[in-house]
């Protein structure tokens, strides 16, 4: 091996860095247009006055079929657990990557709450979803910044 053809451990090391960095953006995007927009566009699109049927429909569509719609659609649980397992492991050592994992577990939290949502509950559910698309948004930032 000729001297030139010698790399340095750490490099080595860096530009591994640099590749796992790289793959959790491109799946942060993916992420970010998946969940982070068909998670609240389903709410977007309810009139202000929607009735409370309205809204646990919106709700439903927003969770459980939130990506794709009829029976092909994709819940926003698998879309999350998906991005979990095929990340590279440097999303979860970022401070943004302990604050996404946070947000999206309140906004599947309201899975448990579908049949029985109220009205009164589109504000803090619009915003446990909407908070996801910051999440991400953050975490991608802040990845792109250590590059």
């Amino acid at each position: 091996m000729s001297p030139s053809a010698a790399t340095d451990p750490a490099d080595d090391l860096a530009t591994g860095r640099a590749t796992d960095r790289a793959t959790v953006v491109e799946l942060l995007e993916d992420l970010q247009h998946d969940l982070g927009k068909y998670l609240t566009l389903a709410l977007r699109l309810l009139p202000i006055d929607a009735d409370v049927e309205a809204l646990r429909a919106a709700a439903t569509s927003a969770l459980l079929v939130t990506r794709g719609g009829g029976a092909a659609g994709v819940s926003a649980e698998a879309l999350w657990q998906h991005f979990v397992a095929t990340a590279p492991a440097v999303w979860r050592s970022a401070a943004g990557g302990d604050d996404l994992a946070e947000v999206v577990a309140r906004a599947l939290a309201w899975r448990g709450r579908l049949a029985t949502l109220e009205v009164a509950d589109r504000a803090p559910l619009e915003a446990d979803l909407g908070a996801v698309a910051t999440a991400i948004r953050a975490l991608r930032e802040e990845i792109d910044d250590e590059a």
